[in-house]
C-alpha cells in the first residue's frame, strides 16, 4: 500500500482531468478543479482536491447513480475506476501507469485473462424490433446504416447501451458501450480497450480527398460519415496521433479538419498547434453553439467542411474560436 500511496501523490490530476473532462474551472490558486460530473449531470459540482487527490460531488453524494461503483465522494482511485468504467484492481494498475511508477510494481499484479470480444450478451440491433427505444435512437440519429454493425445490451454490467465496435486496419481493438436512456456516465469501455491508442475511423473511405475529419464521437465521425474518425472524447492523446500519422502514410491523408462542439476549442488548441501542424495542414470548421456533427445532420456537416478555415498558428485558432462562438444557432 505504501508504493500506492507513492503512485498516487504522482498521479497527474491536472492532465487526466483535462482529458477526461470537457469543462475545467480552479479555485483556491488551483489547488481545487471543478467539473460538471458525469454521474448526476450537475453543473460545476465536482471538486477535485489535487493536493489530497480526494473528490466529492456536492450534488449526488451519498447516492448509487453508477451501478455501485460511485457514492459522490472518494479518492483518485474510486473517480478513475468511476468515470473510466474498469475495476478497482484495474484502476490502481491505471493509477500506477498514469504515474508512471516503475514496471517492477505494476508487474507484482497477476495479468488477467481478458476475452477481447463484445459482450456475450449483446444482440445484434437488426434483430431487434424497430418499435425499442435503442433501434428507434439510431434511426432519430439518421444513422439507420449503423443497424448492421451495431449491438444492444438490455442486460448485464453494460444493460441499456448500445455497443459500438471498434476495428483498425480491420482488426477489432474494442468497443463503446453508449447509453440510449441518458444513463451516467454517457460511455463505457471495456477495461483492455486502449482508447488514449486508437480512433474510431468510418468504413467509407475515399484516398482521393486526402483529408480526414476529425470528430470527437463515433456518432458525429458517422454522421460526417466519409474519411471521419472519433476520438472517443475531444482531446486528442499521443497513441491516437500515431494512428494519424499511419492514415497519412496509408491512405494519404495530408490534411486535419477539426469538426469539434464549440466548447472544445479551446482544450483542443494544443493538440492542432503543437502536435498536428509540422505533419498535417490544419483546417477548423465552426461549428454553431451547442451544436454537433449528429445534431446538425450530414448535409450542414458537408456545407460546414466545405467552409473550413485553415490554421497555422494560435492567433487565427483563436479568431475562428470567436467567430464560432458567436455564429447564430
Amino acid at each position: 500500500m505504501d508504493d500506492l500511496k507513492i503512485a498516487i501523490a504522482n498521479f497527474p490530476i491536472r492532465r487526466w482531468v483535462s482529458e477526461n473532462f470537457t469543462r475545467v474551472s480552479s479555485s483556491n490558486r488551483g489547488e481545487f478543479l471543478r467539473v460538471d460530473c458525469p454521474f448526476c449531470g450537475g453543473r460545476n459540482t465536482l471538486s477535485i482536491d489535487t493536493r489530497k487527490k480526494y473528490c466529492r460531488c456536492f450534488r449526488c453524494e451519498g447516492k448509487s447513480v453508477s451501478e455501485g461503483s460511485w457514492s459522490g465522494r472518494g479518492g483518485i482511485v474510486d473517480l478513475v475506476c468511476a468515470v473510466e468504467g474498469i475495476d478497482v484492481k484495474s484502476g490502481i494498475a491505471r493509477v500506477f501507469q498514469l504515474s508512471e511508477f516503475p514496471d517492477t510494481v505494476v508487474r507484482q499484479e497477476k495479468p488477467v485473462a481478458v476475452d477481447k470480444d463484445i459482450p456475450a450478451e449483446a444482440i445484434p440491433l437488426d434483430k431487434v424490433e424497430n418499435s425499442h427505444e435503442s433501434v428507434q435512437g439510431i434511426l432519430r440519429r439518421g444513422l439507420i446504416h449503423l443497424l448492421e454493425s451495431v449491438y444492444v445490451c438490455v442486460d448485464g454490467r453494460y444493460a441499456r447501451r448500445w455497443i459500438l465496435p471498434v476495428y483498425w486496419q480491420h482488426e477489432f481493438v474494442g468497443f463503446e458501450a453508449k447509453s440510449y436512456v441518458g444513463d451516467k456516465p454517457k460511455s463505457l469501455f471495456p477495461e483492455w480497450f486502449k482508447t488514449g491508442e486508437y480512433v474510431y475511423a468510418t468504413q467509407t473511405w475515399d484516398t482521393r480527398f486526402g483529408f480526414v475529419v476529425v470528430a470527437e464521437s463515433i456518432f458525429d465521425a458517422e454522421t460526417i460519415g466519409l474519411n471521419a474518425v472519433g476520438l472517443f472524447g475531444s482531446t486528442l492523446r499521443v497513441g491516437q496521433l500515431t494512428r494519424l500519422i499511419e492514415l497519412a502514410e496509408n491512405r494519404d491523408v495530408h490534411s486535419l479538419v477539426w469538426f469539434l462542439d464549440s466548447d472544445a476549442w479551446t482544450k483542443q488548441q494544443a493538440g492542432i498547434l503543437r502536435y498536428t501542424n509540422v505533419l498535417f495542414d490544419n483546417y477548423v470548421v465552426r461549428v454553431p453553439p451547442g451544436q454537433d456533427p449528429n445534431s446538425l445532420g450530414k448535409d450542414k456537416c458537408c456545407d460546414l467542411i466545405r467552409a473550413a478555415i485553415k490554421v497555422s498558428d494560435s492567433v487565427t485558432l483563436a479568431s475562428q474560436h470567436y467567430r464560432a462562438s458567436n455564429m447564430s444557432r
